[in-house]
């Protein structure tokens, strides 16, 4: 017998099967490519994590071949989805568009703030000017008395309701006398009221601390304000701030 049908004789059907299974597993890859017809290896035919970055050639995948709603935020790894979440950057300011109707006028303060030497004559000043509401005033001398008559002008019939604290005294920051008191009186739409005012003779002065309330149809107007008439210095202050509330 020949050595070659020595060798046939020992050949088993396990050995045979063996070696074609070498064979199909180390050429198998290219008896694929050659022999597999397009189209016929899919999505379903890819067992999960068979395709990888590394395994994909450069620019294989672009944004045309991606079918739409392919790509999900769900589906993007957390790096990607913090870049997306950065804000941009600012962009230019636009134009600015044309002004719109003026609105209506809102809560407004004046403030107040007379002062004035005493003279026989004095001509009478606009202590307060706010809308709906006007006093005017004067630092008068007469009699060796000191006084700041006012009258109050209202634009509407208005009730006014007035807290007042009073001292006098020849020194202003050791008072002699205090009082308090509340007022309240009408006022006629368009009609100046003369309501007097602090007076005071010899060296003393007379000082008083009020708040006046005026409500009327449309608004209400609040006034603060110091009176200081002293006839020690010959001269007449008030100041304070107004309200107006529409």
């Amino acid at each position: 017998m020949s050595r070659f049908a020595r060798r046939l004789s020992r050949l088993s059907y396990a050995n045979v099967m063996s070696t074609l299974a070498v064979f199909l597993v180390l050429g198998g890859g290219a008896y694929a490519a050659v022999q597999l017809p397009a189209r016929s290896v899919g999505t379903r035919e890819l067992r999960t994590g068979a395709v990888t970055r590394s395994k994909l050639a450069s620019r294989s995948v672009s944004s045309r071949k991606l079918r739409p709603g392919a790509v999900t935020l769900g589906r993007l790894s957390p790096g990607v989805r913090a870049l997306l979440a950065r804000s941009g950057s600012t962009g230019a300011v636009g134009t600015a568009g044309p002004a719109g109707a003026r609105g209506p006028a809102g809560p407004g303060a004046a403030r107040i703030a007379f002062a004035a030497d005493a003279a026989a004559t004095p001509p009478r000043t606009a202590v307060v000017d706010v809308p709906g509401l006007r006093i005017d005033g004067a630092c008068e001398a007469a009699g060796g008395m000191v006084s700041l008559p006012l009258s109050i002008t209202a634009a509407e019939d208005s009730q006014a309701q007035e807290m007042i604290s009073i001292d006098t005294g020849p020194d202003p920051t050791n008072p002699t006398t205090h009082e308090t008191n509340n007022l309240q009186f009408d006022l006629v739409g368009g009609t100046p009221l003369d309501t007097g005012g602090p007076s005071i003779g010899g060296a003393d002065y007379f000082r008083v601390l009020a708040t006046l309330i005026l409500t009327a149809p449309s608004r209400t107007i609040t006034v603060n304000a110091v009176l200081i008439v002293n006839a020690a210095t010959q001269r007449c202050t008030m100041s304070g701030t107004a309200v107006t509330a529409t």
